[in-house]
């Protein structure tokens, strides 16, 4: 039961950080001089990655199996 609470809580944790950094990759700059320091988009695809390993993790979780036998 610990398992499938903490992986819920790590899929929500995932997709907010992943909102969060698609909100600040684009969001408008006030020059085009002024690069980011982090290219946001990075952050969002791994942590969106991450959210997708543990949402199959869910699924094993739950009964069914997703890898080769």
């Amino acid at each position: 039961m610990t398992d499938l609470i903490l992986s819920i809580i790590a899929l929500a944790t995932c997709a907010l950080i992943a909102a969060g950094c698609f909100y600040k990759h684009f969001q408008k700059r006030e020059s085009l001089k002024a690069a980011p320091l982090i290219p946001w988009i990075l952050p969002c695809l791994a942590s969106f990655a991450t959210g997708f390993m543990v949402l199959v993790h869910l699924v094993n979780l739950m009964g069914l199996e997703t890898g080769r036998n």
